[in-house]
C-alpha cells in the first residue's frame, strides 16, 4: 500500500497515534507500531477531469473520528476500522463553501462559510447551526475565520468583526467592534497564541489584538507590520 496520489495538504496525528495524511487525491494514514501505511480512499473523479479540486484540511473530530474536507464533500474516517461516511452539510451547503474550521478544548468541531457557523456534534453525528451574520452587501464574499482562545472560547470574525463565543452553552459573549483601519471584510487570517493575543491579517498589514482577561473586549491594538507596496 501506498500514499494517495497528488502533494500533500494536510497532516494530523490523531488521539490513537496514528498520522492521517489528506493529498490532494484523497486520505491515508500511517501506523506507528505496525509502521504500515495504508491507503482509506481515494477520489472519484468525474469524467473528463484529471483533479478534484483542493482539500481544505484533515481534523480531528471526535476521539475515535477525523474529518476530511475535500472539494465538494466533507467525511467522517472511524480512526478504529478505517471507514469512511460522506457528512451531510448544514443546509446542503457545499465543502467548496466552508472558509473555517477549528476545534476545541471539548472535543467540538466548529466550522463556517462567509455568513454561517455550525458546530458538529459527536454524540449525534451532525452539524448544528449556532450563528449567522448579517451580511454585508457591499462585500458578499466577505470571508469568515475562526480560531480558539488561550482561554478556550472560539473567536469567529465575520463581516461584522470579531465574535466571541462560548463553546460550552454556544452563547454569543462579545461582539469586538474593529478600528477602520481593520475593516472586517479585509480580514484574511486570525490566529492566537499562548499570550492571548489575536493575530489579525488583512490584505496589507498584519495587527496584534490584545484581549481582556475574560475575552470579552479589546484592551489594545497595534499594527505590526504594514506591506509598503499595493501587492493587490
Amino acid at each position: 500500500d501506498s500514499l494517495t496520489r497528488g502533494s500533500i495538504r494536510d497532516f494530523l496525528n490523531d488521539t490513537e497515534g496514528q498520522f492521517w495524511i489528506a493529498t490532494v487525491y484523497g486520505v491515508s494514514v500511517f501506523d506507528p507500531i505496525s509502521r504500515k501505511l495504508k491507503r482509506v480512499f481515494e477520489h472519484e473523479i468525474a469524467a473528463g477531469s484529471s483533479y478534484p479540486g483542493d482539500p481544505k484540511g484533515i481534523y480531528q473530530l471526535c476521539e475515535d473520528q477525523v474529518l476530511y474536507t475535500a472539494a465538494s464533500k466533507v467525511w467522517r474516517i472511524d480512526t478504529k476500522v478505517h471507514t469512511t461516511v460522506a457528512l451531510e452539510l448544514p443546509e446542503k451547503r457545499s465543502a467548496q463553501s466552508l472558509s473555517a474550521v477549528t476545534g476545541d478544548q471539548y472535543g467540538q468541531l466548529w466550522i463556517s462559510d462567509s455568513s454561517d457557523l455550525w458546530v458538529y456534534d459527536c454524540d449525534q453525528q451532525q452539524f448544528h447551526h449556532k450563528f449567522t451574520t448579517a451580511r454585508d452587501n457591499s462585500y458578499l464574499s466577505s470571508r469568515s475565520l475562526l480560531t480558539t482562545t488561550q482561554n478556550g472560547k472560539i473567536a469567529w470574525a465575520s463581516a461584522e468583526g470579531i465574535q466571541i463565543i462560548d463553546p460550552i452553552t454556544h452563547r454569543l459573549l462579545s461582539l469586538l467592534k474593529l478600528q477602520e483601519d481593520i475593516p472586517p471584510h479585509s480580514i484574511m487570517a486570525i490566529n492566537s497564541d499562548h499570550m492571548n493575543f489575536l493575530w489579525v491579517a488583512t490584505f496589507d498589514a498584519l495587527f496584534r489584538v490584545s484581549l481582556s482577561q475574560n475575552d470579552l473586549e479589546i484592551d489594545d491594538l497595534t499594527k505590526v507590520a504594514e506591506l509598503t507596496q499595493n501587492w493587490r
